[in-house]
């Protein structure tokens, strides 16, 4: 059986005097079986990364921005990181995108980390008493926000600043005016940019406008270009049809006016023949009355025919004369038709 030694003052009763150490011998814990080891690491508590449910993986950038938030918390510091990096930070600070991760540095290996950082103290603050309070609060915030076990913070006093400093011209005070005139100029140029697109865009929407109020107008024109050919053309259709009408009418006039003429010489002509039929036939009869019964017989027999044959010339005198009438009255009424209707007089 293993055991643990521990020295231990004895004090004699008898003689008051110290005596030699002596040697107490404590029985060691008994040695740890296969068994209960594995039984152990069952029970024992899994890593802040790893659970049951999965493993959380930490970037370096977080550590960095924890550290370097948690050191510039500390009093005593005046900033982080050497002269080229606050000179960066000081133009990331003109540009309004400061770096909070700046002066840090960290090497993460599973769930330890080792955290570098630089830092500029203030005047007179001790600079060890700062460091450790930069060391203390670093390993601090990581082991409690990031859940990572810090196994050392290594803290680099790059300068010491002085109040005079802040007047002379450094060259973080230079990068600083540099950025700031920078900056100004970037926003002279973008306030210049939004002038100039603006301009652009009035001067579209300018001529857009001027472009739909030509169209308009052109669009009016051809409108009213449209109407006027309109009318124009119902014009002349008007007159086509009124000179039509006139013409039909005219024409039924005539015709009428012909037909009445035809009428009346045909009228002459039948009557004519008829008296002249009737005289010869009452003279043949005058002129042979001893002829005898059958004699005047055949005269009557041949004047018959005459009469007939006139008659009828008459008859179909009138008829003519009556179609002739009709087909005048037909062709006043189309011609008044097409006059009302504005079409073309329609042949009936």
């Amino acid at each position: 059986m293993e055991s643990n030694v521990t020295p231990a003052t004895v004090a004699s009763s008898h003689s008051g005097t110290p005596e030699a150490p002596a040697v107490v011998i404590v029985p060691a814990a008994p040695a740890a079986t296969a068994e209960s080891s594995a039984l152990s690491e069952s029970f024992a508590p899994q890593s802040s990364l790893q659970t049951a449910l999965g493993k959380t993986e930490i970037d370096d950038s977080v550590v960095s921005k924890v550290a370097g938030i948690a050191a510039r918390e500390v009093s005593g510091v005046h900033a982080l990181g050497g002269g080229a990096a606050r000179a960066i930070g000081a133009i990331r600070g003109a540009m309004n995108a400061s770096d909070p991760a700046q002066g840090i540095s960290v090497e993460v290996d599973g769930e330890k980390v080792t955290i570098d950082v630089v830092i500029v103290t203030e005047y007179p603050a001790p600079v060890q008493k700062v460091s450790d309070d930069v060391r203390d609060a670093i390993a601090t915030a990581v082991e409690d926000l990031v859940g990572l076990e810090v196994v050392a913070v290594n803290v680099t006093v790059a300068d010491v600043h002085l109040a005079s400093e802040d007047d002379e011209d450094t060259l973080v005070n230079r990068a600083s005016d540099a950025a700031s005139t920078a900056k100004d100029a970037m926003s002279d140029a973008a306030e210049r940019a939004k002038d100039v697109a603006t301009d652009v865009a009035d001067k579209t929407k300018e001529a857009a406008a001027d472009a739909t109020e030509r169209a308009k107008v052109v669009a009016a024109d051809a409108a009213d270009a449209a109407s006027d050919a309109a009318d124009k053309t119902a014009a002349v259709a008007s007159d086509v049809i009124d000179t039509t009408a006139d013409a039909a009418a005219d024409a039924a006039a005539a015709t009428r006016e012909a037909a009445s003429v035809a009428a009346a010489k045909t009228a002459e002509v039948a009557d004519s023949v008829s008296a002249s039929t009737s005289d010869r036939s009452v003279g043949e009869r005058t002129a042979t009355p001893a002829a005898g019964t059958s004699d005047t017989v055949a005269v009557t027999a041949a004047s018959d025919p005459a009469t007939d044959a006139a008659e009828s010339a008459a008859a179909a005198a009138r008829s003519v004369a009556d179609a002739a009438a009709r087909a005048a009255e037909a062709a006043g009424d189309a011609a008044a038709d097409a006059s009302a209707t504005g079409s073309k007089p329609v042949a009936r």
